[in-house]
């Protein structure tokens, strides 16, 4: 049996090699430690005026809670008063009612108030 072709196999292919980077200086560390420092001093700074905006608006905000909880006071007591003034007019206009059927009571019975007074006391 005859033996089949070889197959062509592509030269490998050569990557280039890595270069290391050689180990800085103490200058060069230097320099990066301060560079470090440059950025995490204005990161800081940032931070903190981010914290002072907040507090800013964080005041203001309760201020306003401690405003509209006063409203909500005044509201409340309002509610109460109208409330109150709603059930003394019930208890007027049950107390004149009661006052005008005692009235035509009197009238129809042909006694006086006078006469009704001292017919009270006497019992």
């Amino acid at each position: 049996m005859p033996r089949g072709k070889k197959k062509e196999v592509p030269a490998p292919v050569e990557l280039p090699q890595k270069v290391k980077k050689p180990y800085p200086t103490v200058e060069e560390r230097i320099v990066l430690a301060e560079k470090s420092i440059d950025h995490w001093e204005k990161l800081i700074q940032q931070r903190r005026d981010l914290i002072a905006v907040t507090e800013k608006k964080l005041a203001v905000r309760q201020e306003s809670l401690t405003k509209g909880e006063i409203e909500l006071e005044r509201a409340i007591e309002k509610k109460g008063v109208l409330i109150n003034r709603r059930d003394g007019l019930d208890v007027k206009s049950d107390s004149r009612k009661q006052y005008y059927e005692l009235m035509a009571a009197l009238k129809a019975s042909g006694k006086s108030v006078e006469d009704l007074i001292a017919e009270l006391k006497g019992m």
